[in-house]
């Protein structure tokens, strides 16, 4: 996938970079407090680069006709990842071009030596997590690959910075001596022996990338020529002569090369990432891990989706309030329409439902502007608008043919814009939004808690799982959340008259948010309160599992709930 920046990346960084967004909500979503307000902290905007590329890595589920995995499903997917044993470098003639990880040894020169470095290390630094691999860099090197990484080098898991080339080398004879005295005391025939019978000795695949002297390329290559045994490789920032060595030109493409793969590798376009690209990804690694703090402020470009609250439709006529709609759109999971004799199963294009959500999103209407920038960003303007046109046009045939409502248009347009017509489409999330707007309002508790016990059944799953776009995944996070404090909010209000609801509640919440340590909090202090210290330590347990795959546990807080609660 190739960004207008230039950046030219394969899938391998793509996907790593998808789990690293993942993991990164993942603890937000953990340490994220709970609170019935009317305003929240909207979630903090991935850099630009990583949201395009995550698009476009979930966008290859899409075109499969595969379901699009969740943050949840990504991680767990990840946990059983094991080492990158081959990279791959770049295509040629439409195919991957991959080398080994042990053992490389690999010059760049030419103009975009440093951007195909970046892309290595990067993605190098995306798999890294869990000891897989250990990436040493010489400090002046990292700074020409990087800005600033120096301020958050530390949170980086695998990469090890060392104050010159020499050290760095010295870093790797050091660990090679320890690997063969491993090998040798455990009577291991190589490392994957060894990882196996000793998995927790951490021995990630150790690659070197920098610039090293004549004399120190000679050391190098002699201790890289071990590397299939003690897993090293390296990539020089410079000629390579005992080695292969590439020649790159301005657009990242081998025009020659010498040495032991040169036939093989002339020709391929290599992947690239510009030194911006590769620092939002840098920071996205870094807000991944589980001690990484984040900033307190982000301020996304004025064309990101806004996550405030859905405006509450106008209600139906009175008249038509008695019965059914022709049409329900439900999407809370995958977009899907309905109608009183069943889902509607084909003709409506993918483009349709994303039209369709984002036309629920905005009850009041969109422009025709505003449509195509979020569904068709990267089009010019006049094949957009034909797309968009193309869309309604499969709505109203797809609607009228289902219902056999020949007049109505289903997708109003008056006053330059377009909307849902509210009198013939139920849409479960307006449902939802007038819900949460009426329990707002309420008088009192007791009214509050009776309209709150709606939301146990309106949210019945994440919002438009199918859909790729940026702005349903920032509804999805926000709708998620809002949801979520008023369950906490319901269960608070009903904890003392109907604990055993207040219960069911926040077993719910959990469901819907499986990493957020406060929502376990929340129903560990209730079993506790309820006498019932079995199920509190069932939950404790079950929130130490959800934890370990984001590799932590419990925070000092829940800790001591739990210590307080054995005492008592």
């Amino acid at each position: 996938m190739t960004l207008p920046s230039g950046t030219h990346i394969g899938l391998g960084l793509a996907a790593a970079l998808s789990v690293a967004l993942a993991t990164t909500r993942l603890h937000r979503r953990r340490r994220r407090p709970t609170s019935w307000s009317s305003t929240s902290t909207p979630e903090p905007t991935p850099p630009e680069p990583v949201a395009t590329i995550h698009k476009a890595h979930l966008d290859t589920y899409a075109a499969n006709d595969e379901p699009i995995p969740t943050d949840a499903e990504l991680v767990t997917a990840d946990r059983s990842q094991p080492s990158p044993d081959r990279i791959t470098l770049g295509n040629r003639d439409q195919c991957p071009i991959t080398l080994p990880v042990p053992g490389l040894r690999l010059g760049l020169t030419g103009e975009s030596a440093l951007d195909v470095a970046r892309a290595i290390s990067t993605e190098l630094l995306a798999k890294a997590s869990r000891d897989r691999v250990e990436l040493v860099i010489p400090e002046p090197d990292v700074h020409a690959l990087f800005t600033d990484i120096s301020e958050y080098a530390a949170d980086l898991p695998g990469l090890t910075l060392t104050p010159s080339a020499t050290a760095a080398i010295t870093h790797l004879e050091t660990e090679a001596l320890h690997r063969a005295r491993l090998l040798y005391d455990t009577d291991s025939a190589d490392l994957p022996s060894l990882r196996t019978l000793e998995p927790a000795e951490p021995l990630p695949r150790l690659v070197f990338i920098g610039s090293v002297s004549e004399t120190a390329t000679r050391v190098l290559d002699t201790l890289v020529q071990l590397g299939h045994r003690y897993d090293i490789g390296a990539v020089l920032l410079g000629p390579w002569p005992t080695a292969t060595t590439l020649h790159l030109n301005h657009e990242a493409t081998i025009t020659s090369a010498d040495g032991p793969h040169a036939e093989r590798l002339t020709g391929t376009r290599m992947f690239r990432l510009t030194r911006h690209d590769a620092d939002a990804a840098l920071r996205t690694i870094r807000t991944a891990t589980a001690t990484a703090t984040e900033p307190q402020t982000v301020e996304p470009p004025t064309s990101r989706p806004s996550t405030s609250p859905i405006p509450v439709p106008p209600p139906r006529a009175p008249d038509e309030e008695q019965k059914a709609a022709a049409i329900q759109l439900r999407l809370f999971g995958p977009v899907q329409l309905r109608t009183t004799d069943g889902p509607i199963n084909t003709g409506l294009r993918r483009s349709a439902r994303a039209l369709l959500t984002y036309l629920a999103l905005h009850p009041n209407g969109i422009t025709r502007e505003q449509g195509t920038t979020a569904l068709w960003p990267d089009h010019d303007p006049n094949a957009a608008a034909a797309l968009l046109h193309t869309a309604i046009s499969n709505i109203r045939k797809v609607l009228r043919d289902s219902t056999g409502l020949r007049e109505p248009a289903f997708v109003i347009h008056t006053a330059s814009r377009y909307r849902l017509d509210p009198d013939l489409i139920d849409v479960d999330l307006w449902n939802l939004t007038t819900t949460l707007t009426q329990a707002r309002q309420a008088n009192d508790d007791a009214q509050r808690a009776h309209t709150l016990q709606a939301v146990t059944t309106l949210y019945t799953a994440d919002f438009a799982t199918d859909l790729t776009h940026e702005w349903a995944g920032a509804h999805r996070e926000h709708l998620r959340r809002t949801a979520i404090d008023a369950l906490v909010h319901l269960a608070q209000l009903t904890q003392v008259t109907n604990p055993e609801q207040a219960l069911a509640t926040l077993e719910q919440t959990i469901h819907h948010d499986p990493y957020s340590e406060t929502l376990y909090q929340h129903l560990i202090r209730l079993q506790a309160q309820l006498g019932r210290p079995d199920a509190a330590h069932r939950t404790y347990r079950l929130l130490s599992t959800r934890l370990a795959e984001l590799d932590t546990e419990p925070n000092d807080q829940t800790h001591q709930l739990m210590s307080d609660l054995t005492h008592t």
